[in-house]
């Protein structure tokens, strides 16, 4: 061993005597040394920075460089990371995701949109057509038999459902209808089979309802647009061909929503509807004339409340909202003598309260593939009206219009319609859903706003995606 290589073990020695220290001390900044120079040869002594006071010793202890380990690194010398095998959890999970969607937290967990079951219960308006029938008899009158004719009149109703409250065959629009009471940014189209709906001599009405959704306020509140139209009962009927159908556009409907509470597992969000009187005026023709109008100017305003709970793979959800028809629609009918429309009052439709109940579960889960999530739902709607219904009349007495009288009124007014609705939510990557569900009423004939209704719903979600996205954003 030569002179020069004694003094380098000797030299490493003191240093690794210095340097080894606890690992309490490593952490509070003990044992910190730098090299001299930028790039040093292997071997080349490092100078110690002065360090506040010693720190003590670890009980590992330094092992010597010899002449089979010329080159051994020193204690200061960087070492390679290790390796990290640790499998990611949910907590790691969420971390990535913080920033990525806004959010302080990524939840586990959602709560897909609600999906609905309403389409409105018809008011209704009712012809009253007079019939006069004559017979000619032989009477003894004054001792002279004298020939004599009896008239008698008898009125015969004609009832339709042409209704202004449903959006003139469109359907009356409630917020629980594939929705969510927490603000989103999204776009979405939906599909709507109604089956015997009790408009015309009952209808078969297909809707569409295109709308958007854009958060405000860090995402805290949003602005929903709905614009439905269908396939359904003409808001135009002559009395020689009742029950004629064609496309039509219904009340473009506004939702103003904001987030009142959240926690880890629940969230609760309120707001209100406004629906604006955007479908065409109800009209009804004889021989080529108007005899009743029906003018499309009514604006309801409905708030609401609501709480979402999703403890885990399990969510429910539950709506409540009031339904006023803020303005009423002015009724115009025909003059008995003239025939010209003349102001016969103001409709207002009926006040409804609808109570909404949602519950499912995450069946399935997995963001690696195709679907990456699927979700079975039931649903149970109460749709109560509330009040008396109004009636319009132009005061038939059996010599009006061709002898026919009007009379505009809610067939039902205190209808009382529980709705169940069973479907299944399937969620394409982190931003679409797709959502198939069908509808059975739960109560009698006479409250039933159909028969049967089923559903195809397609959202879209873009910017944001906030902690109760209908997006399972962490699995």
């Amino acid at each position: 061993m030569t002179p020069r290589r004694l003094s380098q073990i000797v030299l490493h020695l003191a240093l690794a005597t210095t340097l080894v220290v606890s690992p309490e001390a490593a952490a509070a900044g003990f044992g910190k040394a730098k090299r001299n120079c930028d790039v040093c040869p292997p071997g080349y002594p490092t100078v110690i920075e002065e360090v506040p006071s010693t720190p003590p010793l670890s009980t590992a202890q330094p092992i010597a460089p010899s002449e089979s380990q010329p080159n051994a690194p020193e204690a200061n010398s960087p070492q390679a990371p290790a390796p990290n095998n640790a499998p990611t959890t949910d907590s790691a999970l969420d971390q990535s995701l913080t920033g990525q969607y806004d959010v302080a937290s990524a939840s586990n967990f959602s709560a897909p949109n609600m999906v609905g079951d309403f389409f409105g219960a018809a008011s209704a308006m009712t012809l009253t057509e007079s019939i006069t029938t004559s017979r000619t008899v032989f009477l003894n009158i004054d001792g002279q038999v004298r020939p004599v004719t009896i008239y008698q009149t008898t009125t015969q109703n004609q009832t339709l459902g042409i209704s202004p409250g449903t959006g003139n065959g469109v359907g009356r629009v409630k917020l629980a209808e594939n929705t969510s009471i927490l603000p989103q940014d999204r776009a979405y189209f939906g599909y709507q089979y109604f089956q015997g709906v009790p408009i015309g001599n009952g209808t078969n009405v297909n809707r569409y309802v295109p709308g958007f959704e854009k958060t405000f306020f860090n995402g805290t509140t949003s602005v929903e647009v709905r614009v439905p139209f269908a396939g359904t009962l003409d808001s135009t009927q002559d009395l020689n061909q009742i029950g004629a159908t064609n496309t039509q556009l219904g009340n473009v409907t506004l939702f103003l929503k904001g987030l009142l509470y959240q926690s880890d597992t629940m969230a609760m969000g309120g707001g209100l509807s406004i629906t604006t009187p955007t479908a065409n005026d109800a009209v009804v023709t004889q021989n080529g004339s108007e005899i009743l109008r029906i003018k499309n100017q009514g604006t309801h305003l409905a708030p609401y409340l609501g709480v979402i709970w999703m403890p885990n793979r399990f969510f429910v959800q539950m709506y409540a909202q009031y339904d006023v028809d803020a303005t009423g629609r002015p009724v115009y009918m025909a003059n008995s003598q003239t025939g010209a429309l003349q102001s016969a009052g103001n409709y207002n439709d009926t006040s409804v309260l609808f109570l909404d109940w949602n519950l499912g579960y995450w069946i399935y889960r997995n963001p690696s593939t195709f679907v990456t999530g699927i979700a079975p739902i039931f649903e149970v709607h109460y749709n109560q009206a509330l009040g008396n219904a109004d009636t319009v009349t132009n005061g038939f007495s059996g010599g009006n219009v061709n002898g026919t009288g009007l009379v505009v009124t809610d067939n039902n007014p205190n209808y009382s319609i529980v709705n169940l609705t069973a479907g299944t939510h399937f969620v394409f990557g982190q931003r679409s859903t797709l959502t198939l569900a069908g509808v059975l009423p739960a109560t009698n004939a006479s409250n039933r706003g159909f028969n049967g209704e089923f559903q195809v719903l397609f959202n879209y979600y873009f910017g944001r995606l906030n902690r109760y996205s209908t997006l399972p954003v962490n699995f």
